[in-house]
């Protein structure tokens, strides 16, 4: 089976006590199966504490929301005891994910993950790295499979270029998806695409902004962000600063690596290319009058828990993609001439 990672998949190292965040505070853990009869096959002292802090549903007993084997300095005793060998396979993994299509395999890096959104964030032009691995091929559509590799790889070529500003590549972005749906939904027709039009002149950012209401918070810290975002929407933009197009552009091609593939599997695309354009937006917003990499560093890490990291929150945007009028392809060109543009 072929595997393709972006360029900064191998770069990725954990940080550790490095990190100012901690994968390892705030989340349920589950252990798989065979880890976790590992786990309670151990004994000694170790042993008996791994059995105590494990539920009967496999999941770590949280000790005020941190794992019970992420000690003092937040380095993990289960690899100081065990070896990183003997992580559950979540831990092994995170923040890297993976999806399977056929015979390919993608990977990459989570935007949650601090180290993780620093690498997504300042890697520009990525690079794709093939490899192969040795892992059971699925069936898939593989016509559709490939149309949508072509799609994508037009997209990147798009946001790769030096000639046109980044609220053109993204307007352009919108507009080839809902044509590329149009395509995938018509297979048989022979009418000629027409795309959306809004009812509506006066468009606003607000609108888009306080869509975000409606999604169930993972917090109290982003239900603040959000109020202040809300709050503090400035009347003008001024012009993006050389380094955020970049930012928004990386955030964008992220977010498209990550989700538009998953199209063959449900057949929709739109929805996942306007999510992958509004979100480096929305952060771009999040951060406000701070505009250094630090603000954007930190705003990404917390937009990917509330939105990639909710199932729930995901599938309500994919609904309102087709319900709300401010996620139409039109008001979105707007909303990116005004909040990229300046």
């Amino acid at each position: 089976m072929q595997f393709i990672t972006p360029s900064y998949y191998n770069a990725f190292h954990c940080i550790a006590d490095k990190c100012t965040d901690n994968c390892c505070i705030g989340w349920e853990i589950g252990i798989d199966s065979d880890t976790a009869a590992y786990y309670r096959s151990l004994g000694g002292d170790f042993g008996r504490r791994l059995c105590d802090n494990i539920a009967e549903d496999d999941t770590f007993i949280l000790q005020g929301e941190r794992c019970p084997f992420l000690n003092e300095k937040n380095l993990c005793d289960i690899i100081i005891h065990c070896g990183d060998g003997h992580l559950c396979q979540i831990c092994r993994d995170h923040p890297r994910y993976f999806e399977w299509y056929g015979n390919v395999k993608e990977g990459g890096i989570g935007l949650s993950c601090e180290e993780g959104a620093r690498l997504i964030l300042s890697t520009d032009r990525v690079a794709l790295l093939e490899s192969q691995t040795d892992e059971q091929e699925d069936e898939i559509d593989e016509d559709l499979f490939h149309f949508l590799c072509a799609s994508r790889k037009q997209i990147f070529d798009l946001l790769d270029r030096a000639d046109m500003p980044v609220a053109d590549k993204l307007c352009t972005v919108l507009s080839f998806a809902e044509k590329l749906q149009f395509m995938m939904d018509n297979p048989q027709t022979d009418d000629d695409f027409v795309p959306t039009v809004c009812t509506k002149n006066d468009i606003s950012v607000g609108a888009l902004v306080n869509l975000f209401s409606a999604f169930e918070p993972i917090d109290a810290v982003w239900t603040s962000a959000l109020q202040k975002m809300q709050t503090q929407l400035p009347t003008e933009f001024s012009a993006l600063l050389k380094q955020e197009e970049h930012y928004i552009i990386n955030l964008c091609r992220y977010f498209l690596w990550r989700y538009f593939l998953k199209g063959v599997f449900d057949g929709e695309i739109l929805s996942k290319v306007r999510f992958a354009v509004v979100s480096p937006l929305i952060i771009r917003l999040l951060c406000g009058e701070d505009r250094s990499f630090a603000s954007w560093l930190e705003n990404s890490k917390l937009y990917s828990k509330q939105m990639e990291y909710s199932d729930e929150n995901r599938e309500l945007f994919c609904e309102y993609t087709y319900e709300k009028e401010c996620l139409a392809t039109p008001y979105l060109q707007e909303f990116v001439k005004t909040v990229a543009a300046g």
